[in-house]
C-alpha cells in the first residue's frame, strides 16, 4: 500500500507526509487500520487532482447525502490543515 502511494507521488518525502497525515489523524480521531489503508488508498487515488474539486464532485455523485458521507468528506478535506502535509 505504501509502496503503491511512492508509485503514485514519486515523491518519498510527500508519501512521508502523506502517511504521517493519515495516521496523525488515525490517532486523533480513534479510526481504526482499516480505515488508514482506505484512506492512504483515497490519497494515492488523490494525489496530484484537485482536492477539494474531487471531494465536491464525489458529493454531488451521492445517491444520498448523509451524515456518514458528510464525516468522511470534513475528514479528508481537513487532512491537509489539521494533520500537515
Amino acid at each position: 500500500m505504501i509502496g503503491d502511494l511512492l508509485l503514485t507521488t514519486q515523491s518519498p518525502e510527500r508519501t512521508e507526509s502523506i502517511v504521517k497525515a493519515v495516521i496523525n489523524q488515525a490517532i486523533a480521531l480513534g479510526k481504526s487500520s482499516h480505515w488508514v489503508e482506505q484512506e492512504l488508498k483515497f490519497e494515492g487515488m488523490l494525489d496530484g487532482a484537485d482536492r477539494a474539486d474531487f471531494l465536491r464532485l464525489e458529493l454531488e455523485q451521492a445517491d444520498v447525502v448523509d451524515d456518514t458521507l458528510l464525516d468522511i468528506y470534513n475528514e479528508r478535506i481537513n487532512r491537509l490543515t489539521e494533520y500537515g502535509y
